[in-house]
């Protein structure tokens, strides 16, 4: 990822200095040397740190994602230099509004309260609670999450200070290159499974449009937010100065990309999947029967004789222990698979359109058309298509040749029935 800015800036690693930490530890775990640096040199902190697995224990999120947060905004108190303070949150994080607007929201339990829950009970106990606990909320991340939220929003009068909400973020739209990413969460994760014939069904509607942000954008727009921020942007006012600044970033706010269109673009690349495990073939239904029944009847059985193969060829099975993950990432994403959440992005608009012209291509923030971030694919796609042209004109001419050179095409098929369908064979 950072090779052209190696190539081209080699000097730029010697301004960056690594600290060692735990965002899940008190004080972040910062020795008080480390500590004494960042108070007195840093100025912009953009706080992402976080666990973003769906099925943590309370506890653990709890202490990472919530109380690691307030540890953040202690130590950004102390810092002489601070010019913004950003906290990276999830347009996820409120999914009983009907639509997420750019305001902070209150939560039932206090983060107080929480935090000192998560200190002094042992994971066990908690865990008995957790349902009761999450109230509406599908699971540990995004509770953890809106609780930061309430954090940064009752400090907003200590420091200057703003959350910023990315939708899903996906592979990005133009840096490093299109359709880079370093991991296959969210629906790339689906989508590696669908191509590498593993996956077969998915539960999920077909026609709920995807909230995404390509990573590239999602980076932009953090730069962007912290600068207006620390500018006092009019982009950013807000329509209640009693309330923290709040930006949701979403890369479709124009045009909705479904994952039935997703769909399509799979029956297409299983053409060209690198090696599969087996045909893809990917079904995605809003019917939990159908679901399991599929993936039952389809998905455990294939599993099992992988297994028994791999045992044979003295090999550790491990085809049921991945499709076992499979069907828990599914469980985890289902909520979100199922339901649309709609979201306001007119801050993040405002944002964009108060750019200069010149950063416009450097940080722009809009995508008008939710296909474009896979034009890496369909360049792809295009050189799979020439290419397999290629190859079938250059044996139809090679065929015609070798028929044209032994006489007759019509005389060889009657005489040379048995040679002809050798020749059928090798072509």
């Amino acid at each position: 990822m950072f090779e052209p800015l190696l190539k081209e800036r080699p000097e730029a690693v010697s301004k960056v200095r690594a600290v060692t930490g735990d965002c899940s530890e008190l004080r972040l775990g910062l020795s008080a040397s480390d500590e004494a640096t960042l108070v007195d040199n840093v100025s912009y902190v953009f706080h992402a740190a976080a666990t973003v697995r769906f099925d943590d224990p309370l506890k653990s999120a709890i202490l990472l994602n919530t109380r690691g947060t307030r540890e953040v905004v202690e130590l950004c108190k102390k810092m002489k230099k601070l010019e913004v303070l950003e906290y990276v949150s999830t347009t996820y994080c409120f999914t009983n509004v009907p639509v997420l607007k750019e305001q902070p929201y209150p939560t039932d339990l206090d983060w107080r309260k929480m935090i000192q829950l998560a200190e002094t009970e042992d994971q066990a106990t908690l865990d008995a609670v957790s349902r009761k606990i999450l109230d509406f909320q599908p699971n540990t991340y995004t509770f953890s999450k809106a609780l930061a939220e309430n954090i940064i929003n009752d400090h907003r009068d200590d420091i200057p200070i703003i959350i910023y909400r990315p939708a899903v973020v996906i592979s990005s739209m133009c840096e490093p290159f299109a359709g880079w990413l370093d991991n296959l969460n969210g629906p790339f994760g689906i989508w590696a499974g669908a191509l590498k014939g593993l996956l077969r069904y998915s539960y999920g509607d077909p026609d709920v449009a995807l909230s995404y942000t390509p990573v590239d954008w999602a980076i932009r727009g953090m730069i962007v937010c912290a600068v207006a921020k620390a500018a006092r942007s009019q982009a950013l006012s807000s329509t209640n100065p009693d309330q923290v600044d709040v930006v949701n970033m979403e890369g479709s706010q124009y045009e909705k990309l479904t994952y039935r269109t997703q769909n399509e673009d799979l029956k297409v690349l299983r053409y060209c999947a690198v090696q599969p495990l087996r045909y893809p073939g990917y079904h995605m239904t809003p019917c939990a029967t159908y679901y399991w029944l599929g993936t039952l009847c389809s998905q455990v059985p294939y599993g099992i004789a992988m297994d028994l193969l791999l045992r044979l060829a003295g090999q550790k099975p491990r085809v049921v222990a991945i499709n076992r993950k499979i069907v828990a990432a599914n469980a985890a994403l289902a909520y979100f698979m199922i339901n649309e959440f709609p979201i306001e992005t007119g801050k993040m608009n405002q944002l964009h359109f108060a750019l200069h012209a010149d950063d416009r291509p450097d940080f722009g923030m809009l995508l008008n058309d939710p296909n474009s971030h896979f034009v890496y694919v369909r360049l792809r796609l295009t050189r799979v298509s020439v290419a397999v042209i290629v190859i079938v004109t250059q044996s139809a001419f090679f065929f015609l040749t070798y028929c044209r050179t032994n006489g007759n095409t019509q005389k060889q098929l009657l005489k040379a029935p048995t040679s002809t369908c050798s020749m059928k064979k090798r072509h």
